[in-house]
């Protein structure tokens, strides 16, 4: 179960979650062997309940809107969910969707997983779009600017998100991004030279720089060459001290 709140203040909440968590623990206490392996997740307006049986999730739901009942407050029906992490739910897909990622479980072989089961930790679909509508509306907010410009700011940016996110299943999701950035610079380049063909485009925008080619670089106004970072790349770039972001 997964319950969020968008309305009441991150330390109201606090306060308000801190009861409940007592009022859940106490029930678990009663129901000690059913209960065992009851975890609760709290980060500020936020609160996951995760437990195998739903009966004891449910449980737990309704010890939360009666606590918050007494305290009148009441939580939107879309601001509570109830999913499994690996079969779907009612009318919810399974895994859920926590402080940006997507927590799900696959089914495997045995010879991968002993459980028959994998459980993978990745950027949620909003977290997604979100990051990519800042980035498109940093390049098109850059029209006529200066391709290094654009370049360190876009930088700034990717490596946030990134740092953020690359501990976990984010290959194929940071490779799916690159792709589309690239097709919002080509378009970016484009309609800054109407009259020009593609070779010319990309002959000026894109550089080889060692073995990598097709690189989005550009001189800065120290003469020092700068290039965008892939999302896909960014750990191994971060290596590079001499890399000038």
């Amino acid at each position: 179960m997964f319950l969020t709140d968008e309305v009441i203040s991150p330390l109201l909440v606090n306060i308000a979650f801190l009861g409940i968590e007592e009022q859940i623990k106490h029930y678990t206490e009663t129901l000690f062997i059913k209960c065992q392996g009851l975890g609760l997740i709290r980060y500020g307006g936020n609160l996951v309940v995760a437990h195998e049986d739903i009966e004891v999730v449910q449980k737990c739901q309704d010890i939360i809107r009666e606590s918050l009942s007494d305290l009148c407050w009441e939580l939107k029906p879309s601001q509570i969910t109830i999913s499994h992490t690996l079969y779907i739910c009612g009318e919810e897909e399974p895994g859920f969707d926590f402080l940006g990622f997507n927590i799900r479980q696959y089914e495997v072989s045995k010879n991968q997983s002993k459980l028959g089961f994998q459980t993978k930790i990745k950027p949620s679909a909003e977290s997604i779009r979100s990051h990519y509508c800042q980035v498109a509306e940093v390049i098109d907010k850059h029209k006529s600017a200066p391709q290094a410009a654009l370049i360190r700011k876009l930088n700034s940016i990717v490596k946030n998100w990134v740092n953020y996110y690359s501990t976990f299943v984010s290959k194929k999701t940071f490779q799916d991004l690159d792709n589309l950035i690239f097709q919002k610079l080509w378009g970016w380049a484009k309609r800054r030279h109407p009259n020009k063909n593609n070779f010319w485009i990309c002959q000026k925008y894109w550089q080889t720089i060692g073995e990598n080619k097709r690189e989005f670089s550009g001189i800065g106004k120290n003469g020092s060459q700068v290039r965008l970072l892939r999302h896909a790349d960014w750990i191994n770039w971060s290596k590079q001290k001499a890399l000038n972001i």
